[in-house]
């Protein structure tokens, strides 16, 4: 870290002690760089065998890939004491974001490559797609489902 600018430096001890607060223990940057750097890796490789499937006309899952990363970055920040959630909107406007949306949203723009980056148009769109991937599986594929009235003549 000794070869960063001190803006870097400065950044990670204001992370490292805002950690402490939010997640309970001290998160220091030997701690988040190789599993960031490993995420950016994977991500970019994941682009490659992406564009190599699509040349050869494989059919690809949209929704999987999004799925598997907010359960993976779920997993990570209840491992360390997080609570994985996201508040649902209401009234017109969308509700604050938690650590947990705050979390993904800052590593889908700043250490996902571009050409996968989704959701990133706003907090609140991020919010949303956070909440989706949350949903147990049964949840969303029956969301699309009506339920079927009774008796439809009551209302």
């Amino acid at each position: 870290m000794n070869d960063w600018p001190e803006g870097y430096n400065l950044i990670w001890d204001r992370f490292t002690q805002i950690s402490s607060i939010g997640v309970g223990r001290l998160i220091a940057h030997d701690d988040v760089y190789p599993v960031i750097s490993n995420l950016y890796s994977a991500a970019s490789a994941a682009v490659i065998q992406a564009k190599s499937d699509r040349a050869q006309g494989k059919e690809l899952s949209h929704q999987e890939p999004w799925r598997a990363l907010v359960g993976g970055l779920k997993a990570e920040w209840t491992g360390v004491g997080g609570k994985a959630t996201a508040a649902k909107s209401g009234r017109g406007r969308y509700a604050n974001p938690s650590e947990f949306v705050r979390l993904v949203w800052a590593i889908m723009r700043y250490a996902i490559p571009a050409e996968l980056r989704e959701h990133t148009a706003s907090e609140g769109a991020m919010q949303t797609a956070v909440s989706e991937a949350l949903r147990p599986r049964r949840c969303r594929d029956n969301s699309s489902k009506k339920p079927l009235r009774k008796n439809p003549a009551k209302r």
